[in-house]
């Protein structure tokens, strides 16, 4: 019997095989870190106009319970978002729903 050779890994692959950043380097620390501070922020930013409720309600006329549905519903949207992106991340991968993304951020009005 002869043996069996080893299965490519992504640094025997070949230049076609994209390895990315390895865990443990200082690369991927950096880029684990950024997508760390960019998903706090973006828990900031939803949660950052609970202190204005009670001006939101004053301002527009309505009760403290309707004012919260500015939290509610971004929390919810961003639920159902997830639920939705996540699978197509999985499907697609992730660098093209980022640069999707960018690119409907840069021309949102």
């Amino acid at each position: 019997m002869s043996p069996t050779p080893d299965p490519p890994t992504p640094a025997t692959a070949g230049p076609a095989a994209s390895t990315g950043h390895l865990p443990g380097t200082a690369g991927y620390r950096l880029i684990m870190i950024s997508m760390s501070a960019a998903g706090m922020a973006t828990f900031v930013l939803m949660y950052a106009t609970q202190a204005l409720l009670p001006e939101l309600a004053t301002a527009f006329s309505i009760s403290p319970t309707k004012a919260t549905l500015s939290i509610t519903i971004t929390t919810a949207a961003l639920a159902v978002t997830l639920l939705v992106v996540g699978p197509v991340s999985e499907y697609v991968g992730r660098t093209p729903l980022v640069v999707a993304s960018a690119f409907f951020i840069d021309i949102a009005p």
